[in-house]
C-alpha cells in the first residue's frame, strides 16, 4: 500500500547510480538525475546531503503539481488499470485501449 510509503524509503541514493543514471541514454532518466543536486562527486568532496528516494520522488511530485497547476484543465480522465479491480494489477494492453479511444495517445503524437 501506499501508506507509510516515504518512511520506507528515506534511504539514500548511491552516488554510484546517480553518476550512471545521468549518464543514462534513455533522455527522461538523464533529466531526472541530471538537475544538479545529486550527491557531491569524488573529485569536489563537497559536504553535501545525499538525496533520498523520498526525497528525490516530493521533488518530482512537486514539479509535476506545479505543472498541472498552471495548465487549464478542461476535465479529468479516469483510466481503469485492469478488469479485476485489483489494486495492484495492471492490464497494460486494456490501459493503452482506453487511452488510444480517449484520444490521447492521438494527442501526445500532436
Amino acid at each position: 500500500t501506499t501508506t507509510g510509503w516515504l518512511e520506507r524509503n528515506k534511504d539514500s541514493i548511491s552516488i554510484d547510480v546517480v553518476e550512471m543514471m545521468q549518464k543514462s541514454d534513455n533522455a527522461l532518466i538523464s533529466s531526472v538525475f541530471g538537475d544538479g543536486d545529486e550527491a557531491p562527486s569524488a573529485e569536489t568532496g563537497a559536504k553535501k546531503a545525499a538525496d533520498t528516494v523520498a526525497t528525490k520522488f516530493k521533488n518530482s511530485l512537486k514539479e509535476l503539481m506545479d505543472t498541472i497547476g498552471k495548465t487549464d484543465t478542461q476535465y479529468v480522465r479516469c483510466i481503469k488499470p485492469n478488469k479485476n479491480k485489483s489494486p495492484k494489477e495492471v492490464d497494460n494492453p486494456m490501459v493503452v485501449d482506453q487511452l488510444r479511444c480517449a484520444g490521447v495517445i492521438e494527442a501526445i503524437r500532436i
